[in-house]
C-alpha cells in the first residue's frame, strides 16, 4: 500500500484531523510513504510508532524549517524500511532524525547538506548501498578532511551521485561500483586548491574501488582525463558529456588504445559520449582532429593489440555534427579494423549527428547497469 500526505496550509490540500487519523489508522499496511507537510506538531503520528511491519520505502519533507523533525519518533521502529528520502524543509542537521539509519540501504538528500551531517549520517548506516544528494551546502574547502578520522570508511557504498566531486574528499569507498557524478557550477581554483580531478584522482587511488561503471558530466574546460580516468582500470561502462568538440577530441585520443603501453580504461566495454556544444567545429584543422580521434580511438579499441586490454562491444558518440573526413579517416585504417565499418551506422535528429558502433545500443547496456 503506498500513502501520500501532504499538509500546506491550503484547505484544499491539508487533511483534516479526523481524515488524517482514518489514513493514519491504514499504517500497518504500508509500504511506501510520502509525507510533506508545514505542521509543526507530531502527535499525530504518535499512534503509527511501531506499527509499521511493512513500510519499506520512506520520504519526508517539509514546506518550512520549523518542523520537530528530531521529535519525530513514528519511523524510529520500521524492521522493513530501507530507501529513504530527505526532502526540503530538512535542516542540515537531517542525522537528528530517528530513523533505523543501520538498516537503511539507500539515502537521496534532496536538499542542501552539510560536511559535518553527511559526515554523521555516512557513520551511522553501515549497510547504506546507495546514496545521492544534488549540491553541496558549503564551500568545496569546508570538505577538506582536518584529521584521518574526519574520512569515514563506507565499506557497504556500492552507488554514488553526487554534483561535487568535494564529496570524495570526506569517504574512502572500496566496494563502490558506480559513480554519477556532474561538475558544472563548483568553485575550484581560487576557493580550492584542489582541482576536482587530482580529488577524484585521490578518491579512487584511496580506495582502491571496483568501479565499473562512471557516468561523467562535464561543464568545465577540458580536464586532464589521463589523470581522471586511469585511477579506474576497472571500468566498464563509461557514459560522458562534455561542453565542447575541442575536449571531445582530447578525451578520444585518451581513449585511444596504445598498444602494449599504459592503456587507460583496459577494460571498457561500452561507451557512450555526448558533446554539448551545438555549433560546427571552428577550423577545418578542429575538424580534421576530431574526425582522426573519433577513428583512431574506435579502430584500436575494436582490434586491440594489447593482451591486457578488452575489447569494446558497443560505443554511441552523439555529435553536432559528423566530420566531414571520418569516413574517409576510417578507410585509410581498413587494414586495421577489418569489417569494422559494416559496424558503423549513423543517425540524424534534431541537427545532430549520432555514430552507433559495434553490438547493441549502449544505451540499454548503461540503463540495465
Amino acid at each position: 500500500m503506498s500513502i501520500a500526505i501532504q499538509g500546506p496550509e491550503n484547505p484544499f490540500f491539508f487533511p483534516q484531523v479526523d481524515f488524517l487519523e482514518r489514513v493514519l489508522r491504514t499504517c500497518h499496511r504500508w509500504r511506501r510513504v510520502w509525507i510533506q507537510t508545514s505542521a509543526t506538531d507530531t502527535s499525530p503520528y504518535v499512534q503509527i510508532r511501531d506499527q509499521l511491519p511493512l513500510l519499506e520505502q520512506l520520504s519526508l519533507s517539509a514546506d518550512y524549517g520549523t518542523f520537530p523533525w528530531d521529535s519525530l519518533l513514528a519511523f524510529e521502529n520500521a524492521p522493513r524500511l530501507r530507501e529513504v528520502v530527505l526532502g526540503q524543509g530538512i535542516s542540515p542537521d537531517c542525522n537528528r532524525l530517528a530513523l533505523p539509519w543501520s538498516q537503511i540501504t539507500s539515502l537521496h538528500m534532496n536538499h542542501a547538506v552539510e560536511v559535518a551531517d553527511v559526515r554523521a549520517v555516512l557513520s551511522m548506516t553501515p549497510n547504506l548501498r546507495s546514496l545521492s544528494f544534488p549540491y553541496n551546502y558549503k564551500r568545496s574547502n569546508d570538505w577538506e578532511p582536518k584529521c584521518k578520522e574526519d574520512i569515514v570508511n563506507c565499506t557497504s557504498l556500492q552507488r554514488v551521485s553526487v554534483h561535487d566531486a568535494a564529496f570524495f574528499r570526506t569517504v574512502t569507498s572500496p566496494a563502490l561500483e558506480k559513480i554519477d557524478l556532474e561538475i558544472y557550477h563548483a568553485c575550484y581554483g581560487v576557493e580550492d586548491k584542489n582541482a576536482w580531478v587530482d580529488i577524484f584522482h585521490d578518491f579512487l587511488a584511496r580506495s582502491s574501488s571496483p568501479v565499473k561503471a562512471l557516468r561523467l558530466e562535464i561543464g568545465e574546460s577540458c580536464p586532464d582525463f589521463e589523470k581522471l580516468l586511469n585511477n579506474a582500470f576497472r571500468l566498464t561502462h563509461l557514459d560522458i558529456t562534455v561542453s565542447s568538440l575541442c575536449t571531445a577530441t582530447t578525451l578520444f585520443r585518451v581513449l585511444a588504445s596504445k598498444g602494449d603501453k599504459i592503456n587507460v580504461l583496459p577494460q571498457l566495454q561500452f561507451l557512450k559520449a555526448t558533446v554539448v556544444e551545438v555549433t560546427q567545429p571552428d577550423t577545418f584543422v578542429e575538424e580534421i582532429n576530431l574526425g582522426e580521434s573519433t577513428v583512431d580511438m574506435l579502430v584500436s579499441r575494436y582490434c586491440v593489440l594489447s593482451s591486457s586490454m578488452t575489447e569494446i562491444q558497443s560505443a554511441y558518440v552523439d555529435l553536432p555534427c559528423l566530420p566531414t573526413l571520418f569516413w574517409m579517416h576510417l578507410r585509410t585504417r581498413v587494414r586495421d579494423a577489418l569489417g569494422l565499418q559494416n559496424l558503423i551506422s549513423t543517425t540524424s535528429e534534431s541537427g545532430r549527428e549520432s555514430l552507433h558502433c559495434f553490438g547493441d545500443d549502449a544505451n540499454s547496456h548503461f540503463s540495465k547497469y
